[in-house]
């Protein structure tokens, strides 16, 4: 007997296919159908299964944590659908008053230039360690409460996140600063 779920990417467009031994709804098939997609797809978790390694993760590492002088920007990331993402910039250390300036580019797709769709306020005056939080989301998502959240700064921007795009770090100054950049998409 064929496997009694199997999916198939045929040119980007999924497809599934249930298929009971009697050719019919035979609804004792279904359980082991929802098993096979679970495999297939990756069950539950986003990261596993042979299907799920073609799309990449919905949270991640944007910026390893390193003492930076200079501009550092992540690799593209692709938006499969997401409404939103939470973009967390955590600084672990610092010398003097070090001045970044985060930002999200949009990648153009037929000349591949960036384009800068979204400016935030420079980490500045940097008195102690902390983590920086940035909610890009439409308009119509509604912000979240973060007051007891993050000891540090919080910002929100109404932008739709695009298809592909990266995250800038532009540094004003040689002063020293460590950090790491990690991301989590949302749907609203």
């Amino acid at each position: 007997m064929a496997d009694p779920a199997s999916l198939e990417d045929l040119n980007g467009i999924l497809v599934l296919s249930l298929l009971s031994p009697d050719g019919g709804g035979n609804q004792a098939v279904w359980p082991k159908a929802i098993e096979s997609l679970s495999a297939i797809v990756g069950g539950s978790s986003s990261k596993a299964g042979p299907l799920a390694a073609q799309y990449e993760a919905d949270e991640g590492e944007l910026l390893a944590s390193v003492a930076r002088t200079a501009n550092a920007q992540s690799p593209d990331q692709k938006n499969h659908g997401w409404s939103g993402v939470l973009i967390v910039v955590d600084v672990t250390a610092h010398t003097a008053t070090p001045s970044v300036t985060p930002s999200l580019e949009y990648k153009e797709p037929i000349t591949g230039d960036y384009i800068e769709i979204a400016t935030f306020t420079p980490i500045t005056d940097v008195t102690d360690t902390g983590k920086y939080l940035y909610h890009i989301t439409p308009k119509s998502t509604p912000a979240p409460d973060w007051s007891e959240a993050v000891q540090a700064e919080e910002s929100e921007i109404d932008v739709h996140l695009p298809s592909t795009w990266r995250w800038v770090m532009t540094h004003g100054d040689g002063d020293s600063i460590t950090y790491s950049v990690s991301y989590g998409y949302f749907r609203s």
